[in-house]
């Protein structure tokens, strides 16, 4: 809710009227974005922490652009949900909230605004008022009923055997095609996400990516752990010091941080050798010169400024050459 809209001393008497379940964000502005999305989400997991570890959450959304923020989505992704994005154009058939919540709720929610005029109270402004019915709809509406079947009836379930025939007729299917398990390509999701809208595919499927494998923790004796690196190839050591080892950051900026000039090869010094933990004799080691660093030069550095510089007046000065130069008579070589 906007800040413009109620003050310090009504948000106080709100917030004591407020059931456990219902939470008010007072903020300078009442539009959603992803900030106050973020928000909402840290919220939602934090009321769902003793399910957490028994049943997988999913975060369904319509295909709003800010439910299409890669923050959003990276972050329902870290904590745990499986974002589930409704295609465009589809939230009146497959969303269960306008299937079959809406139309009740505000139903609810207007009867309790006509009976509230028949015996208003004083004391109360409209922003008061409002919540406070709002509160009594949730509590008294939505906590009272059971949504399974809404939920069945839009195809949310793991065999899809309680879709309705509103969902397929608009749909325009006889019964329930048989569905793939593979990832969709990007182009089937622009036809069903919003036009000009650029679509984080990766955040938005990163929950069923299988993760990095982790290291095992393999106990190790003493002597494996503290054994000395191999001595290098003779091909990659610095000829004034052949024990050093490989060092390929050594005497590197960031803007050096490539290798080599486009259509070059790589220097050799920057081929890395294969390590492993055979032992060799520890031999002292003597950090190599910066000079050392490449094994060809660096190509010099640009400054895009001064090159747009000199072109414009490279360009300014060629009409003035071509003006000042004589002309040559006619039938002259």
């Amino acid at each position: 809710m906007s800040r413009s809209l109620c003050t310090v001393a009504a948000e106080l008497r709100i917030r004591q009227l407020l059931p456990s379940n219902v939470y008010l964000l007072v903020l300078s502005s009442g539009w959603n974005n992803s900030k106050v999305m973020l928000r909402i989400l840290r919220l939602v997991k934090d009321r769902l922490a003793s399910l957490w570890d028994r049943v997988q959450c999913v975060l369904l959304m319509d295909a709003a652009r800010i439910h299409l923020d890669v923050h959003l989505l990276n972050a329902a992704s870290r904590t745990g949900f499986w974002t589930v994005i409704v295609p465009t154009k589809t939230t009146w058939f497959l969303q269960p909230l306008d299937v079959g919540v809406f139309s009740g709720f505000k139903r609810f929610l207007r009867e309790l605004f006509r009976e509230d005029l028949e015996h208003p109270a004083l004391e109360e402004t409209y922003v008061e008022t409002a919540i406070r019915l709002l509160c009594v709809t949730i509590t008294d509406f939505l906590e009272k009923k059971a949504w399974r079947q809404v939920f069945l009836s839009v195809g949310l379930s793991r065999d899809q055997k309680h879709v309705s025939r509103t969902v397929l007729q608009s749909l325009q299917y006889e019964a329930v095609p048989p569905i793939s398990a593979e990832h969709p390509t990007e182009a089937e999701l622009e036809l069903v996400l919003p036009r000009r809208t650029r679509v984080p595919f990766a955040a938005l499927f990163r929950p069923f990516q299988a993760p990095a494998r982790p290291y095992p923790l393999v106990e190790q004796p003493l002597e494996a752990i503290a054994a000395p690196l191999p001595s290098l190839p003779t091909d990659v050591r610095d000829p004034d010091h052949p024990t050093a080892p490989h060092n390929v950051w050594f005497g590197r900026t960031r803007s050096t941080s490539r290798p080599a000039a486009v259509g070059s090869a790589a220097p050799s010094c920057l081929t890395a050798p294969p390590l492993s933990l055979a032992g060799a004799a520890a031999e002292p080691w003597i950090p190599q010169s910066p000079s050392m660093a490449f094994a060809t030069p660096l190509p010099p550095r640009r400054c895009l400024a001064t090159e747009r510089l000199r072109h414009a007046r490279t360009t300014e000065d060629a009409p003035s050459r071509r003006s000042s130069s004589p002309s040559r008579p006619s039938g002259t070589s």
